[in-house]
């Protein structure tokens, strides 16, 4: 067994109001033949005086509301001014699947927010921005964007993955308590059911968007409470769906609420993303299961900002919770742009970085490390990040998450694990159904991880 390269990045993080809009991950789209190999040195840093004057620089945003309401181009005036230079936003709704289309075209743009691209591939799409040597002294979370040390997209701010949104006014007034189990989870659900019968939804599971399942997937990934458990899954070649283990666990708490009709909304197919927003801050909704981003805009959905919270994930590893911390999307310079604006395009991503202010302003983590934070609710809770692939494990994860076809935070593959065990439950269906689905998977991703060369040469 080959030693791990270990970083656990424990942090004590604050929220104030977290105000991402959320798009979901989707399949990425074909790789392209690369433009070029990755830079020896890659720079990190432009000087304004050796970028051209006078240069137009597209960028490709998943935030709508900030590019409609003008903000985004208001705040970027002091970059433009800076760089003599004008950026030009272009926004997606459903960005995940639209940025994934448009990495086909090698002129989308010059700037975007990296969707789901497997590690090996960033370099067929993306500039290398710096190593992970380098990068790492200074910002948090680099490593979820980067392959062989080099790092291709730099987090536009932090989050916390790991918990849930919901209304406090309703679960005191139910007299639920936050859970700490799976058990305490249902429970808490079932005293809203009672208390508030045809008048609360007490889950609420957006169902017909596709990526609001991301917030499952976190759950099972904070339920691990360890840095390296994507790193020991491959080395010690376990399984990943049985009794006891993070994502078996996580998926079977979704079951368990998905079955019972009196836990969830009527219609699950029809359910309404942007409605939702307001029905959670009326106390029409209970509970939403997303991430530490959804909070800001379920608060400023309606009149009860101070109703609207953010409670840890529901598990317990050795008597402690745990959370993840992530990057929100990471900034991606186009590997075809033009030299020009490449040099541009990186002043701009470190620009957004560390002057903007945008992370401060939207309640949203910090990249940059060692910025003073406090998570109401978390005092008790250890916050990681997930350690960087150990060298020779660059990509593995990706590459068989991908040949298994368990899609992994690929919420709009049509056999998506989360999405065929809520199937089940939506028909009521037994949970030795769901058990048969959990060997189909552990099967496909052990013969997936025993073919996978890469993993086989690590392995030794």
């Amino acid at each position: 067994m080959k030693i791990k390269r270990l970083l656990a990045i424990t942090l004590a993080l604050c929220m104030t109001i977290v105000m991402l809009a959320a798009c979901g991950s989707s399949n990425p789209a074909p790789a392209p033949t690369p433009a070029s190999g990755p830079e020896s040195t890659p720079a990190a840093v432009v000087d304004p005086v050796d970028v051209p004057q006078g240069l137009t620089l597209v960028v490709l945003t998943h935030r709508t509301d900030r590019d409609q309401d003008g903000s985004l181009a208001a705040r970027t005036a002091a970059f433009e001014e800076k760089y003599n230079c004008t950026v030009e936003y272009v926004s997606y709704t459903d960005y995940a699947t639209d940025a994934s289309t448009v990495l086909n075209s090698a002129n989308w743009g010059d700037v975007m927010m990296i969707p789901s691209v497997d590690a090996k591939d960033l370099s067929n799409f993306f500039e290398p921005l710096g190593t992970y040597e380098e990068l790492s002294q200074t910002y948090n979370w680099v490593q979820e964007r980067m392959f062989d040390g080099i790092v291709y997209g730099m987090p536009h701010a932090g989050n916390v993955s790991g918990g849930f949104n919901y209304n406090k006014r309703i679960w005191a007034e139910a007299g639920a308590e936050l859970p700490t189990t799976p058990a305490e989870f249902v429970a808490a659900l079932e005293k809203i059911a009672a208390a508030f019968p045809g008048e609360v939804v007490p889950l609420y599971t957006n169902y017909s968007s596709p990526w609001t399942a991301q917030g499952w997937q976190s759950f099972g990934e904070s339920a691990s409470g360890d840095p390296d458990w994507k790193i020991n899954a491959l080395e010690n070649g376990e399984d990943l769906f049985v009794p006891g283990s993070a994502m078996y666990e996580a998926t079977k708490l979704l079951f368990d609420v998905y079955s019972n009709p009196a836990l969830i909304e009527a219609d699950p197919s029809t359910a309404d993303w942007e409605a939702c927003k307001a029905l959670i801050n009326e106390g029409k909704i209970a509970t939403i299961v997303l991430e530490s981003w959804a909070t800001g805009q379920f608060a400023e959905a309606g009149p009860n900002p101070d109703d609207i919270g953010f409670a840890p994930v529901p598990f317990t590893v050795n008597g402690k919770q745990y959370a993840v911390s992530g990057g929100d999307y990471h900034l991606g310079v186009n590997v075809n742009s033009s030299a020009d604006n490449k040099a541009l395009a990186k002043a701009y991503v470190f620009w957004f970085v560390d002057e903007s202010g945008f992370a401060a302003s939207e309640g949203m983590l910090e990249v940059r490390k060692g910025s003073p934070v406090d998570l109401p609710g978390f005092e008790n809770v250890e916050v990681f990040s997930f350690s960087p692939d150990p060298e020779g494990l660059g990509g593995v994860w990706d590459e068989i998450n991908t040949a298994s076809e368990v899609n992994f935070w690929n919420h709009y593959a049509d056999n998506q694990f989360l999405g065929r065990v809520a199937e089940l439950a939506f028909a009521g269906a037994a949970f030795s159904e769901v058990e048969a689905v959990f060997a189909e998977l552990n099967a496909n991703w052990a013969a997936a991880r025993d073919a996978n060369a890469d993993l086989q040469a690590y392995l030794g």
